[in-house]
């Protein structure tokens, strides 16, 4: 819940649409500029600094629910089928630190690595399985 000091300082951005103790409602404008910057592929707190809002004000769940929103309203069918198809997996760099990372691109990158170690080590696995079948036939 935004508190009245809250209500009071969003009502003052031109994007803001309406805001109530619970809820906000952004412009078209806001809209529009959020979708532009985000095909840029700018992470989800910068959007909201630059366009004049506080992240943790709004909090990741209202953001995440707004940019969710976004998408299934300018996205077609087809591209949102594109966009939460499985990515070729590819080898995480090397000791990451995720600590300097925003908390949803940490977990979106912890996720990358998890998958992509589980492939490593069922291919050991199996790698290993094979090496003690051609032992045995030796």
């Amino acid at each position: 819940m935004f508190t009245k000091e809250q209500i009071d300082e969003l009502r003052l951005n031109p994007y803001t649409y309406n805001v109530s103790n619970t809820t906000i409602k952004f412009t078209e404008e806001f809209k529009d500029a959020f979708w532009r910057l985000y095909l840029q592929d700018m992470p989800l707190r910068d959007i909201v600094r630059t366009l004049g809002y506080d992240y943790d004000v709004l909090g990741e769940k209202r953001v995440g629910g707004f940019i969710y929103n976004l998408r299934k309203n300018r996205l077609t069918p087809e591209q949102r089928v594109a966009s939460s198809s499985p990515q070729r997996i590819t080898r995480p760099p090397a000791n990451t630190d995720y600590t300097h990372m925003y908390a949803s691109e940490a977990i979106k990158n912890m996720s990358a690595e998890l998958t992509y170690l589980r492939q490593e080590v069922e291919f050991l696995k199996k790698l290993s399985q094979l090496e003690i079948k051609k032992d045995s036939e030796d």
